[in-house]
């Protein structure tokens, strides 16, 4: 009896969570639907970006290809959770550098630009960080958003870990 209540308590929630997406939202620009993923910890350390609250993470890819034009950027990843995005770039063989502050100016110009709700821009340039974010998309393509929004969190964690 109690293993069947559960059950219908888990399958409520996986209704009712699944039924929430409001007609004309969820989609990003490349026609993929976007993630509502959770924090179910409600935890967040201070001084780190706020991931705590439900939103929606979101590729935003039209983005991504505009901080590509950015010199020395080769590629880039750029995923929207709320009032905050988080770009990861993979900088030309060329450059051994960290990221200057001017480019990293340049990055969040630009994201601010072409994504006006954004008060807060995140960028690393982490060798690994890139690859992550692709990871993180090609989950979210293939219908594992639960994988994909657990990882970010901890990826947000590690990458900036007291804010920008």
């Amino acid at each position: 009896m109690k293993y069947m209540r559960l059950s219908a308590v888990i399958a409520g929630l996986v209704m009712l969570a699944a039924g929430c997406t409001p007609n004309g939202q969820g989609n990003n620009q490349t026609g993929n639907p976007s993630v509502v993923a959770p924090n179910t910890s409600g935890t967040r350390s201070q001084g780190n970006p706020d991931i705590s609250s439900n939103h929606r993470l979101t590729v935003e890819q039209s983005i991504a290809t505009q901080v590509a034009q950015i010199s020395p950027v080769h590629k880039a990843s750029v995923l929207v959770v709320g009032e905050n995005a988080y770009v990861a770039v993979q900088l030309n063989g060329s450059t051994s550098n960290p990221l200057a502050a001017a480019t990293k100016e340049r990055i969040v110009a630009t994201v601010k630009q072409h994504h006006k709700t954004i008060r807060h821009v995140y960028v690393s340039a982490n060798p690994g960080a890139y690859q992550q974010f692709v990871n993180f998309t090609n989950d979210l393509a293939n219908g594992h958003p639960d994988t994909a929004w657990n990882q970010f969190q901890g990826a947000v964690q590690r990458l900036w870990p007291s804010g920008r």
